[in-house]
């Protein structure tokens, strides 16, 4: 069995790593889709939607890390 305040402690960690990333995804929008378009791994006009769901999933994520229920 895990020892709760490790899960807890890498559970916290890991949510606000990725909540700190969707935050600068979201605060620089245009510089994010630019990235993703250089990376054209995608058209460009699914880009813009997926820069805003990449962010979205993001902080869905951290919040469900920070969900006991969830994690």
């Amino acid at each position: 069995m895990l020892d709760p305040v490790l899960v807890i402690a890498s559970s916290t960690a890991l949510a606000a790593l990725l909540a700190s990333a969707a935050s600068h995804k979201l605060r620089d929008r245009r510089a994010f889709n630019a990235i993703v378009r250089a990376y054209q791994l995608l058209p460009a006009p699914l880009a813009p939607g997926a820069t805003a769901s990449l962010a979205l999933i993001e902080l869905a994520l951290a919040l469900a890390l920070l969900l006991p229920a969830w994690r």
